[in-house]
């Protein structure tokens, strides 16, 4: 592989940041980018399988009811909306602003053109899924008590654990297993 980049070896452009095989500029963007994917495939194939590439960027949920869920964990928890989607009349996919990753839900009948086959279906019937999302934040007693008066169902009351942290457990309206905690002191 030639330390010469996209630029042709000047010192500017892509060419710093990646190593590639071609020895001059391509003529059109487009060709940029064709170059760009053929040739430096290997360079990002071994960059995107370190771990600091990754990042938990969504966890989305399939429920029945986008809207209603929205909702709740707007009060619940007091995040923003941070986006709806609309299909055919109604809400099917909606995102909460969480910090660094984004809480999304979207509905069960989005799941059938996302991929292939079933799951299970989170319910606020029976045991919860095997599963949680976490919360943090500094005061768990409140966060917990303001869940609780939104409709959440209480699982295990805020506790102290030995490693000193604070932590509650609840079920959301729609069956999701939540649990809220302090943050782990290092």
């Amino acid at each position: 592989m030639s330390n010469k980049g996209l630029d042709g070896g000047k010192g500017g452009g892509l060419g710093k940041k990646f190593s590639c095989d071609r020895r001059s500029p391509p003529n059109s963007s487009a060709k940029l980018a064709t170059s760009f994917r053929e040739i430096c495939q290997s360079d990002l194939s071994e960059r995107a399988m370190s771990p600091s590439s990754i990042q938990l960027g969504y966890v989305i949920v399939y429920v029945e009811d986008v809207e209603k869920t929205l909702a709740f964990y707007q009060q619940a928890f007091g995040f923003d909306i941070r986006m709806k989607y609309e299909e055919e009349g109604s809400v099917s996919y909606g995102e909460l602003e969480t910090g660094a990753a984004v809480l999304g839900f979207a509905s069960h009948a989005m799941s059938g053109g996302n991929f292939r086959g079933d799951y299970v279906k989170p319910s606020a019937a029976g045991d919860p899924y095997g599963q949680e999302i976490a919360f943090v934040t500094e005061d768990v007693v409140a966060v917990f008590d303001r869940a609780i008066a939104a409709g959440a169902i209480a699982l295990a009351e805020p506790t102290q654990k030995p490693w000193g942290q604070t932590v509650a457990y609840l079920r959301a309206q729609e069956g999701t297993l939540i649990e809220v905690c302090s943050p782990i002191s290092a």
